[in-house]
């Protein structure tokens, strides 16, 4: 992963405002796994999920940071509650799978105002090793080896799915009263519900088995369509084609 080119160091200079300590640790391009203390991919995460491999986002046992966003992470967020740089710097250290060469912005939650204008307190710190955590991946969240509770023809589909390489998560739906799944494998994303009902909201999803690549997917209403009406084998046939691995 290409690092951006920060100055390393304080952004001005120590005199220039009272300084009580640092409120922030974020790195930009990672998400931090709060429960087990180490830095990951996200989208190198989620390719191996749509190809129906075990990862983060099948194991119940690891659990995301608070501050997850979308290409940034933070392993430290507190206002209330500053670090010493020193603190900041063994936190740093401690955590797991950081590769060398990382930058991490290490924030004030206040800005210093010069002549030219305002100016930032972060200070920029450049990982030299990496401490490594060696990580084994389950299929073990319970919703992976649910199936749908009153719908046969989903149902059985569900376990062809599974028979042919998919992760198939099954979520019950109490509020609408349907059942629904997404199904990863071969590069793909499946949705499906039960009977005529919507997908997430989505009508499309009423009387069709919708599909996408994964690198492709932008929203529901957008995918590839198959009719519900179809033999559960044809439906299979038809997104396996769509792959080149019929």
């Amino acid at each position: 992963m290409k690092q951006k080119e920060k100055q390393l160091g304080f952004q001005a200079p120590k005199s220039s405002i009272e300084y009580r300590g640092f409120t922030t640790i974020n790195i930009d391009g990672l998400h931090y796994c709060k429960s087990h203390d180490f830095w990951f991919n996200d989208e190198e995460y989620d390719k191996l999920l749509h190809f129906g491999v075990a990862c983060f986002y099948t194991d119940s046992r690891y659990k995301e940071g608070n501050h997850n966003y979308f290409k940034s992470g933070y392993l430290y967020f507190n206002r209330r509650k500053p670090l010493s740089i020193k603190s900041a710097l063994r936190r740093i250290r401690k955590t797991h799978n950081l590769p060398v060469g990382t930058i991490v912005e290490i924030n004030h939650s206040h800005y210093g105002i010069g002549k030219k204008g305002s100016y930032s307190l972060a200070y920029n710190f450049k990982v030299k090793k990496e401490n490594k955590l060696d990580l084994v991946y389950e299929v073990n969240k319970p919703s992976f080896s649910r199936n749908f509770s009153d719908d046969d023809k989903a149902k059985n589909l569900t376990d062809l799915l599974r028979a042919n390489g998919f992760l198939v998560k099954v979520t019950y739906d109490v509020e609408d009263g349907g059942d629904y799944a997404i199904a990863y494998g071969h590069g793909f994303r499946v949705g499906y519900s039960s009977f005529d009902n919507t997908l997430f909201d989505y009508s499309y999803g009423m009387k069709s088995i919708l599909y996408d690549k994964w690198d492709e997917f932008d929203k529901w209403s957008r995918c590839y369509e198959i009719p519900k009406t179809l033999d559960n084998q044809e439906i299979l046939e038809t997104i396996l084609k769509h792959t080149g691995e019929e």
